[in-house]
């Protein structure tokens, strides 16, 4: 007996290990760059991670009873707090782009309310973790086109650098363009700097440093173009707006944007599901181009997806005069575990645990004797004898259950308080 309680305990401690931890370090061991990149012998690519709408959960995500929501936001805090420590512990990229969307309601919040969730945002994702890392805001940051929110705006920028620039990486321009003030008409002091980046971007084009076009939301496609086969939702993004948001970018805005950065590649978040399509547009001579554009998964257990996930960017360029870039980059989407699948499993394992104490409790006291009546009297009440018997039967085993349980549930909480 003592011997099987030794190999239960064994059993549920490895079990817990592997969902807790070794389950979630494996899927960034996985995408190792080494695992997917197909470089030239001695090449040195610079590595970027891109992580997309962590959308940190607030009193304003559900219509929760406070407990609740507090459980809630711990839980999904703690993902993102693991996933981001075990992206750089294990891949250490180069450089980070947050790819908009850092709170859930943040284009709601006060200066007061604004300040605390960032110093919570921090918390979560320490930048120090990382070698470097850019931020640009999405529409839940800053809101969008007509209703785009000036005074965010200024609260954003204020943190973390205009909205709209360029970041020098691996011999290509990263172009940080954006579409969300780009698609305000109304107002010269939203969409003014960002439309003044993209005439300057059309003025310096250079042939030696590539350029590779970042923005939140995805450029506009025709409705029923296909994503791919790697996408988890309905196969499209369709044109779609609605309070603060807006599916894709108008067609007029898409055109411009790519005639005026000209990349050879692109990337967007919002949407929180993969998505791969090839946009075609001409050039300042009239030349066919083609871009493709890749939608970075959501990066937050909460985003509606069962697999959230980040995308890896590997940049290697060698300018040779008169040549135009060919391959200069490579990109590999990365799958994050399915949290609410491994909480279903802990809950099914509970509940055979439950089933099989139970039986056996009841064995025990079927082979005592005590279901059976003592008396004439209580023959008489045998009903009633037995009902109470049969809560004696549960009383024991879910005794017997918190016993053979409290050590696993013990090592779920350490490992989950000390996530890394």
């Amino acid at each position: 007996m003592k011997i099987t309680l030794l190999l239960y305990f064994l059993f549920s401690f490895i079990l817990v290990y592997y969902l807790e931890r070794t389950i979630h370090v494996r899927s960034h061991t996985k995408c190792h760059w080494s695992k997917w990149e197909s470089w030239p012998h001695k090449a040195k690519p610079f590595h970027v991670a891109l992580v997309a709408d962590p959308q940190i959960v607030d009193n304003g995500t559900y219509n929760y009873p406070r407990p609740l929501l507090r459980l809630v936001q711990f839980i999904a805090d703690q993902y993102l707090f693991r996933h981001w420590r075990y992206l750089h512990k294990k891949l250490q990229p180069d450089l980070t782009i947050i790819m908009g969307d850092l709170m859930d309601t943040g284009r709601e919040f006060n200066l007061e309310e604004w300040d605390k969730d960032l110093e919570r945002f921090n918390k979560i994702f320490d930048f120090n973790a990382a070698e470097h890392v850019e931020v640009y805001p999405g529409n839940h940051d800053i809101g969008f086109g007509e209703k785009t929110f000036y005074e965010k705006i200024k609260t954003f920028e204020s943190t973390y650098g205009s909205t709209s620039r360029s970041v020098i990486a691996g011999n290509h321009t990263l172009a940080l363009v954006d579409g969300i003030r780009l698609s305000n008409t109304l107002s010269p002091d939203i969409y003014g700097k960002p439309k003044s980046y993209l005439e300057f971007l059309n003025k310096k084009k250079e042939p030696s440093s590539p350029r590779i076009l970042f923005g939140h939301v995805p450029l506009y496609r025709p409705d029923g173009t296909s994503c791919g086969k790697l996408r988890e939702q309905k196969d499209t993004i369709s044109f779609g707006y609605g309070y603060q948001y807006q599916n894709v970018l108008s067609k007029e805005l898409s055109e411009e944007v790519l005639k005026n950065v000209e990349p050879v590649a692109a990337f967007a978040g919002d949407d929180h599901d993969y998505c791969e399509v090839v946009h075609s547009y001409n050039d300042d001579y009239g030349s066919l181009k083609e871009v493709p554009e890749y939608n970075v998964k959501a990066f937050a257990m909460t985003s509606g997806i069962r697999r959230p996930g980040y995308q890896l960017l590997s940049l290697y360029y060698v300018h040779e005069e008169g040549k135009a870039p060919s391959e200069s980059y490579q990109t590999h989407p990365c799958l994050l575990p399915d949290q609410i699948a491994i909480y279903l499993f802990y809950g099914i394992c509970s509940l055979f645990l439950f089933v099989v104490v139970t039986y056996y409790a009841n064995d025990y006291y079927q082979k005592s004797g005590r279901l059976l009546p003592l008396y004439h009297t209580q023959a008489q009440n045998r009903r009633s004898n037995s009902r109470r018997h049969y809560k004696s039967i549960i009383h024991k085993a879910f005794h017997h259950f918190i016993f053979l349980t409290w050590p696993a549930v013990l090592f779920f909480l350490v490992l989950n308080v000390f996530s890394v």
